[in-house]
């Protein structure tokens, strides 16, 4: 008799801790996702800046390396609302036959029930500026 008025007492906690975890459980998805999300951006970042100082330093110059750098990184919104705020230039400082690139940027990203963090996102690259250049260089720059 008491087993049985055990078992009843006991009906619906599963129910309780349904409710309890799952939204719990269901925010812990949306966060990882949205780090996630954060992190991939990072990592276009990486490789759109070097790619992009690349495209500028071997193609069609400046231009064609910003369409680069707008290429990888518009894949994912953090990376493609940051990509606006790179900078291509030849000459990079010290040395006027290399393209140097440059992003920092000051991004984030939205978490749920969190609101936004702001993380900065950074990358750069130097790379050599392959034209064709007569007599050694006069700026110390091999």
């Amino acid at each position: 008799m008491a087993l049985k008025n055990l078992r009843q007492s006991e009906k619906g906690v599963s129910s309780a801790e349904f409710a309890l975890v799952l939204p719990t459980f269901l925010l812990a998805v949306m966060v990882l996702f949205a780090v996630a999300l954060w992190l991939f951006s990072l990592l276009l970042a990486g490789t759109g800046v070097p790619a992009g100082a690349r495209a500028a330093g071997t193609e069609s110059g400046l231009s064609g390396g910003y369409a680069r750098l707008q290429t990888i990184m518009g894949i994912v919104q953090p990376a493609a609302g940051a990509a606006g705020a790179a900078q291509l230039s030849l000459g990079a400082p010290g040395c006027e036959r290399a393209v140097f690139a440059r992003l920092n940027a000051a991004g984030g990203f939205h978490l749920p029930l969190l609101g936004d963090l702001s993380v900065r996102l950074r990358a750069g690259a130097q790379g050599r500026d392959w034209r064709f250049w007569a007599g050694k260089p006069s700026d110390g720059c091999d």
